[in-house]
């Protein structure tokens, strides 16, 4: 091979190498694609670290799927180990408070493996996502640790006090409501309104109710559409909460009634996600409009 060959050879290798890098894209060595801002000081992340990152997702379209500067939300995370080479956790890795970056990673593997779900099918199977990432805040993994018991020792404090107040917010809203009907044994309080003249619903077989659930302070939490068909339930089959079922078995179709349902007959010390609290008593009204022949 003369001179002449390996100076073109040294020019096409120069001019790819040129080519791969002129993005300002650099690959570590398990081959995750980035750019590192690096504007912060300090440490980066250790494993068990809680990570405090705002975030911008787009896929290879320029379609974003997540913006957390939109909605003033940075996402939470800990630092885990990279569920695949190329990870993104490994850019995480990389950024101290401050830091920013683009990442670039398999779109297939971060579902797959670190969301742990399907590829949506507004997403090419094989192609890419870039993260944009802003490291707003690591705290160390024992300072984390003490922080979440303390947010448990403080839960757990406020949800004993729910319970202990209970039986007298109860009471309150029995007498500033004038309510005579005596509870049942299991703490149930069933106000009759119009007494039903259909059949009566025996275990097992199925319901229609209409229904408006409330809390005692007279807000709304959830009611049946009156533009669809009335909520259908099998009767004591645990598919509703305890209250409906003893409540039900009182009634006659086309009854109509009030029922306040004590925690304990109801969501009880979890509560029902971020609508009903733990050890919240409920309001009723309930139309019983056709039982199971």
């Amino acid at each position: 091979m003369n001179l002449k060959s390996l100076t073109l050879i040294g020019g096409i290798l120069l001019l790819l190498n040129s080519s791969c890098n002129r993005d300002g894209f650099k690959r570590t060595d398990d081959g995750l694609k980035y750019k590192l801002f690096a504007k912060g000081k300090g440490t980066k992340p250790k494993l068990g670290d809680y990570l405090t990152i705002d975030m911008l997702i787009k896929s290879d379209k320029d379609s974003i799927l997540i913006d957390t500067r939109k909605r003033h939300q940075a996402i939470a995370t800990l630092m885990l180990t990279p569920s695949f080479k190329g990870g993104i956790e490994d850019g995480f890795a990389m950024m101290a408070e401050g830091d920013s970056g683009v990442f670039v990673v398999s779109a297939d593997s971060i579902f797959l493996k670190t969301f742990q779900k399907p590829l949506p099918e507004s997403i090419k199977k094989g192609s890419m996502l870039t993260f944009y990432l802003t490291m707003i805040k690591i705290t160390p993994k024992d300072e984390y640790e003490e922080e979440q018991k303390q947010k448990e020792a403080e839960y757990m404090k406020k949800i004993a006090e729910r319970k202990e107040k209970e039986p007298e917010i109860i009471k309150e809203y029995i007498t500033k409501n004038h309510i005579t009907a005596k509870p049942t044994t299991t703490g149930l309080y069933f106000i009759n309104k119009v007494t039903g003249k259909g059949a009566k619903p025996a275990q097992g077989k199925s319901v229609q109710v209409r229904y408006v659930g409330k809390f005692l302070n007279g807000s709304v939490f959830d009611q049946s559409d009156e533009s669809k068909p009335p909520f259908s339930f099998h009767i004591q089959q645990r598919e509703v909460i305890p209250g409906w079922d003893e409540a039900i078995a009182m009634m006659r179709e086309g009854g109509k009634a009030t029922i306040i349902v004590p925690s304990s007959l109801g969501y009880g010390e979890s509560g029902q996600g971020k609508v009903i609290p733990p050890y919240t008593p409920l309001v009723f009204d309930i139309e019983l409009v056709e039982v199971e022949k």
